[in-house]
């Protein structure tokens, strides 16, 4: 594994969530954010939900809403659907 490599660790993370092992996985994805300095908070937002962190998931929408960032909808959705929020999963938008 590259350690200082952000994909890497926000695959990684994602891979832990499916295996169950959720506080290594926001490890990973707090990881991943550190070394890519703050770009990949949906893939954080994503461990968190998974992880039953939903007001912390809830905050990084917010704050990626409020700065306008644009995201693939995929990334989105898979967040509102870790959080059972399933009317964010079909708008998928920040």
């Amino acid at each position: 594994m590259q350690p200082r490599s952000a994909g890497i660790r926000f695959h990684l993370g994602r891979a832990l969530v499916k295996n169950g092992e959720m506080a290594e996985a926001v490890n990973e994805f707090e990881t991943g954010v550190n070394l890519a300095g703050g770009a990949g908070a949906i893939s954080l937002a994503y461990g968190y939900a998974s992880a039953g962190r939903r007001d912390d998931a809830r905050r990084i929408i917010q704050q990626l809403r409020r700065d306008g960032e644009q995201l693939p909808p995929y990334y989105m959705a898979g967040t509102y659907a870790a959080l059972g929020d399933k009317e964010g999963v079909g708008g998928a938008q920040p």
